[in-house]
């Protein structure tokens, strides 16, 4: 653990700037999923990077999975604004199981999304013993739901298991394979694919040991015509039955008070009443 927190990566470093001055250079808009290391604390994170090579839009997965929460925090910044307009449309982006949450994806939905970034870790095929959910095929359906129910095109992208990688991280089955129990299945877990507004896949797919980059021309026309029919945040909906509150402003971890001290006011005699308690015991039976 502790060589994976020094390799996580910092929003202020030179390892940073590399990636934002590659996008600068390609001139193209990246949405880059990495691991953010804040202080000592690790947050699972996306950056939307320009063409210009700034960072204009950066979130935290708002809760992490299972078994990921001992390593990760919950998002402790601003991070369900995650849609960002850009020329190339309204970009946003969520991370694995975000995509079945589904206040997440209403107010996700809700920015007037039109491109959605689908960020997955490496996916293996189901073998039967754990949920079909967690597989390659089951993410997949995951994404493309979504693009029906947005009525953008999603991106979808994963990680990838290289031999090497799994090496160095105890992944290593070698000649005998994965031990029973576990669905990682390395090397391998790559999938990729875009979904159009209407949840056809619009790419071919990519064997799952192979990196690459899928190319493919979009039509943001197509998101309109989807919504003719059914809009989920507009037309098809009845925010008079159902509405969803987001909290934008996270409290701070420490608030400051002034600890001067406060002079309490002389109390304004009341008149018919005793002024002093003497007069009272005076008065007493």
């Amino acid at each position: 653990m502790s060589k994976y927190s020094a390799n996580s990566l910092c929003i202020k470093s030179r390892h940073m700037a590399r990636i934002q001055a590659a996008c600068k250079e390609a001139g193209i808009y990246v949405s880059l999923g990495f691991a953010e290391k804040v202080g000592e604390s690790l947050y699972m994170a996306q950056a939307l990077i320009s063409r210009s090579g700034e960072i204009v839009n950066k979130r935290h997965k708002i809760m992490p999975t299972g078994l990921e929460r001992v390593v990760y925090g919950n998002a402790t910044e601003n991070s369900i604004n995650n849609v960002t307009e850009t020329p190339l449309g309204r970009i946003g982006h969520l991370q694995c199981w975000e995509h079945i949450q589904p206040l997440l994806k209403f107010n996700t939905i809700s920015q007037g999304e039109q491109i959605h970034v689908a960020a997955w870790p490496a996916l293996f095929p189901h073998l039967g013993f754990e949920p079909f959910s967690m597989a390659d095929e089951g993410c997949e359906i995951i994404s493309r739901t979504y693009a029906i129910e947005a009525q953008a095109f999603v991106i979808m992208s994963t990680s990838l298991i290289t031999a090497e990688n799994a090496a160095a991280v105890g992944l290593d089955f070698g000649a005998n394979g994965p031990p029973a129990g576990t669905f990682f299945q390395p090397p391998g877990g790559g999938r990729a694919g875009v979904f159009a507004p209407d949840g056809r896949k619009l790419t071919q797919t990519v064997p799952a040991d192979r990196e690459a980059i899928i190319y493919c021309d979009i039509d943001l026309s197509l998101c309109s015509q989807a919504k003719l029919l059914a809009d989920p945040v507009g037309h098809y909906v009845r925010p008079d039955l159902l509405r969803l509150v987001a909290n934008n402003a996270l409290p701070k971890l420490v608030s400051s008070h002034d600890a001067t001290p406060v002079p309490i006011p002389t109390p304004i005699p009341v008149p018919g009443l005793p002024e002093d308690v003497d007069a009272m015991k005076d008065e007493s039976v």
